[in-house]
Formats: structure tokens, sequence, C-alpha cells
């Protein structure tokens, strides 16, 4: 049976009871973490030698207004993390290790001359007249990049000039939403998040993105040459869309795409890349919860999908033997810290 268990838990501290934790990321390798939140914080947690989390940082007013997203650059350009926020900024923050922190921010912390500090190598302040949404470094097939899906409907594609520097990123920028359009009018016009394609393959599928609107249509961006463009799209949830992810792809002959929004329904989208028409088509869609869903995301093999509603029962999906999407486990976030499974044997990954 698929089982699943608690790996820890970690102790934040919030301003009010109107402070949230945002998002949560993880780096490349899953020994660090960062926590973003509505009171301008954020916390960075290390697994250490013994396998316990351990809060090593934690920046007070990092922006000027609530952080929605945070991530993690390729270990190999270094402890690089990106934050964006409602201040209409996006953040590069990097790690300096050798410099020793004047005081303890936690009375669990150890030695200040131990615990790294973080200083910011570059703001980027290009969205002059919107939040920023989301921010996704790019796979590392792309070079050290990062794009920003703001809510006027833009993404902004950052390129280091020098990525042993990280202060100065060139921009290249593109509309995906558009209230013109007549098919996107409304007051929901507006980027919510948007996925890399994490292909390692650059010469055969090229930059690629998802992106997924308020609107509730989730569009594919590629840049063809030096621009970018839109191929392909579907109305994926009407009441509006919350987060996209793309699967990693292995060996499938089609890419996967999942979405969630305010319905109570995942969007598992399947995407042929070499094809113009008729490209992008629904696969299935996942009763997964009965509130709307804020996150999905993907295992590293791209063959078990995580969501995660309002209520905080996050789910775990998987094909069985018969291609059918299935729910394994359900993990309920309570003062039990208890798991459940779903089901009796461990679904194979087929077709997947």
């Amino acid at each position: 049976a698929m089982s699943a268990y608690f790996d820890g838990t970690l102790d934040v501290k919030v301003s009010s009871g109107c402070d949230y934790v945002h998002d949560v990321a993880y780096n490349f390798n899953g020994t660090r973490l960062a926590l973003c939140t509505s009171g301008q914080k954020i916390i960075i947690f290390d697994r250490n030698e013994t396998l316990q989390w351990a809060r090593s940082c934690e920046i007070n007013e990092a922006h000027a207004a609530p952080i929605w997203r945070a991530d993690w650059a390729h270990p190999e350009h270094g402890a690089l993390l990106a934050t964006c926020s409602e201040d209409r900024a996006v953040i590069v923050w990097s790690e300096n290790r050798g410099a020793a922190r004047k005081s303890p921010l936690e009375p669990d912390s150890e030695a200040a001359s131990s615990i790294p500090r973080w200083k910011v190598r570059s703001r980027l302040t290009d969205s002059t007249h919107s939040a920023v949404r989301d921010v996704k470094f790019g796979p590392r097939r792309v070079g050290l990049k990062l794009a920003a899906a703001q809510m006027d409907g833009i993404v902004r594609v950052y390129e280091a000039g020098d990525v042993l520097n990280c202060s100065d990123w060139s921009n290249d920028e593109f509309q995906v939403f558009d209230k013109s359009s007549s098919s996107e009018a409304g007051d929901k016009v507006g980027c919510a998040a948007l996925s890399w394609n994490p292909s390692s393959d650059l010469g055969q599928v090229g930059e690629v993105m998802a992106v997924i609107g308020y609107s509730g249509f989730l569009k594919i961006a590629r840049r063809t040459g030096k621009k970018w463009e839109l191929p392909w799209s579907a109305k994926a949830h009407p009441g509006g869309g919350k987060d996209v992810s793309w699967a990693p792809n292995l060996c499938r002959p089609y890419e996967v795409i999942a979405t969630c929004g305010c319905e109570k329904q995942v969007a598992v989208w399947k995407l042929s890349l070499d094809r113009e028409e008729n490209a992008l088509s629904i696969w299935t869609r996942l009763d997964a919860a009965v509130e709307p869903i804020w996150r999905v995301s993907w295992n590293a093999t791209g063959t078990a999908l995580a969501v995660a509603p309002e209520s905080g029962l996050v789910s775990l999906w998987k094909l069985d033997s018969s291609l059918k999407w299935i729910r394994t486990t359900d993990i309920q976030v309570n003062h039990e810290e208890e798991s459940r499974s779903r089901s009796a044997a461990r679904p194979r990954d087929e077709g997947l």
C-alpha cells in the first residue's frame, strides 16, 4: 500500500491572524525550503546532519507588501532564491555563508556566525503598474533565466548577463492575457501562475512555458527565435485559474500539464509540441476536493500529482495499470499529523 508520513513540523510565527504563508518552495535537492508570507517575511529552513529541519534564516520586511511566491535556481548557479510580491518587484537573493549575523533571530539558533545570511543580488522593478503573482527560474538547459507573471497579463523573462554576478538582468516581455480580447474581457484578466517545460532537451522543444490566468484560460507560450508566441490555449477553469504545473517527461511522446482553480476539479492536459493543430487537449478532470484548489505539483519523475485544496486535505494521484487516474493517498494536515491510504495496492506508472 502507498503510505505517507510527516517528515517534520515547522514552527512558523506569524505577525497577526491575517498573516498567511503564501508559498513553500524546496530547493533542487530537497535539503532546503523557503516560506514566504503576507507579512512580508521570508523564512528559510535547512535539513541538518540528523535529518531534522532547522530554521537558518529569517528575513523581515523582505518586500514592501505581501510576498506571493518563491523559487530556487538550479544548484549549478549557487544558492539563489527569487521572490515576487504585491509591491510589483521581483527580488533575487543569494546566500553569503562567510558573513556572520549580528544577532540571532530565534532562541533555537546556534552560533550566529554559523548561520548564513542572505543579501539582495538584484531588485527587478520593471512591473510599474501591476503586482507580480508568480516567479519561476527556468530549467537548467536555458541558462540562468527567470520568468515573472504579472496581474496585468504580462510575462517577463529575465536573463542574467553574468551568472557569477547576478546583478544585471535583461528583460524580454510578452502579453499573455489582454482585456481587449473578447474571450478574456472582464475583471479577471491577469496571470495567476506559470510553469516552465522542465525537459532537458533544448534543441527539440526550445523554451516553452504554461501560463494560467485568472480568467481560467490556459495558454502555452513558446519562444521562436527572439519572439514569444502563444500557439495554443484552452478554457481550463470557468471560475478562474489558480495554479499550473508542467510534469517532468522521461519517456512520454507527449507532455502532461496539470491546472487547478476555483472549481473542485483538477484538469490534466496532454500537449504534443510537434503538432500545430489540436496539440493541446484535455486528458481528464479529477474530482479532487469539495472546495477551491490552490496548488498542484508533480513529483520528480512526473508520475504522481499532489493536489492541495483550501481544506488542507492534500491528495496524491497516479495512473493505474488500466491508465485510469486514481487517488492513492490522502494526507490530512491536522494536529494529529495523521495520514491514510486510499488504496490497497500501489498503482503502477504504466502509460505515464
